[in-house]
């Protein structure tokens, strides 16, 4: 896929793919990355190689399956860069890092008809319109791929996370419940609210 300027950030979003499987590293770098700097996502803990691996080839069966469209955003890594990835990492060099990653997928049963919308954007790319753009290209693919087509889309957030909640806010999303200390975060129970959006 092409690439596209986000700020001054040149970025290739792109489906996530069969081959991503050889890719574990990468994935798990970018979900681990998130976990590191407390970011107000669902996972609290870092994923093993395993783990991540596992994740992968759930997520590729579902994309097979039409139960589940993802989007990958991921950026070419410069010469230096590569460099101190190998270095900080003792791996081989990477061409190009994850920074964003987007997600819907089907409920089952009576709940096929509504989709869970997951977004996690790494550090140092948020606040660009990165986040917007995918979250606008996942639901058209999900409208478009999913089998059967959802209606509702939905998703879970922090209270506490304004930032997100106003970019949902400003795609669509309708808050439409508060749930009581769902999250523990930082020593505080933190509220959970639900949106959604008709499709």
């Amino acid at each position: 896929m092409k690439a596209k300027i986000f700020g001054t950030q040149k970025i290739i979003i792109r489906p996530l793919y069969k081959r991503d499987i050889f890719r574990v590293k990468d994935f798990q770098n970018f979900i681990n990355s998130l976990v590191k700097e407390k970011a107000q996502i669902l996972i609290n803990k870092k994923r093993n190689h395993k783990e991540e691996r596992e994740w992968l080839k759930t997520k590729i069966k579902e994309l097979q399956r039409a139960k589940t469209v993802c989007l990958v955003a991921e950026q070419k890594v410069s010469s230096v860069d590569r460099r101190n990835i190998a270095c900080k990492s003792g791996s081989s060099l990477r061409q190009k890092k994850i920074v964003g990653m987007v997600d819907v997928c089907l409920g089952d049963g009576h709940k096929e008809y509504v989709g869970t919308l997951s977004i996690g954007i790494r550090k140092g790319y948020r606040g660009i319109g990165l986040g917007t753009h995918l979250i606008k290209q996942i639901l058209s693919l999900a409208g478009t791929c999913l089998r059967p087509r959802p209606k509702i889309v939905r998703l879970s957030a922090f209270a506490s996370n304004k930032a997100a909640l106003g970019l949902y806010k400003k795609i669509g999303f309708k808050k439409i419940a508060k749930v009581p200390a769902q999250y523990y975060f930082q020593g505080d129970f933190i509220d959970e609210l639900i949106m959604i959006l008709f499709l």
